[in-house]
């Protein structure tokens, strides 16, 4: 399965039938660890779903400045997008993933700010992916930011 550094692509099936599997976006916690998000990707796994674990580095959480959690938020965007883009089975068979963001608490919180600002000022771009989200779900998630 592709991977970067910053965010794991996982799937238990071919990438024939990941294509058609329905695909969630797991933004974790601050600081928390990649094998604690993992836990609730095998829960996902098990359903069926393939799934994309992010973290948001702890800095540009707390950053008195939006730079690096928006560009950390731009590559995750961008990093779904390919995913997506690599559908090319559902594509042929006429069928669009479905996308579900899973947001933990905090760190996943801020990732959603940062998406719905990005998606917002580039409508055109985001426009697949924005019409493939079909939930969210928050998990330990403040009502106030």
């Amino acid at each position: 399965m592709p991977s970067k550094a910053e965010f794991t692509l996982s799937s238990n099936f071919s990438s024939m039938k990941a294509a058609e599997q329905p695909l969630v976006v797991l933004c974790g916690w601050i600081n928390s660890k990649p094998k604690h998000v993992q836990k609730y990707a095998d829960v996902f796994h098990g359903l069926g779903c393939a799934t994309i674990s992010s973290i948001l580095p702890t800095a540009a959480g707390y950053s008195p400045f939006e730079y690096n959690a928006r560009k950390y938020t731009e590559r995750l965007l961008n990093f779904i997008e390919e995913s997506m883009a690599n559908d090319s089975e559902a594509q042929k068979k006429e069928t669009t993933r479905k996308v579900v963001m899973v947001f933990f608490s905090n760190g996943g919180c801020w990732v959603l700010q940062y998406m719905e600002k990005i998606m917002n000022a580039n409508a055109t771009k985001y426009s697949r992916l924005r019409e493939r989200i079909d939930g969210a779900i928050f998990d330990s998630s403040p009502c106030y930011m």
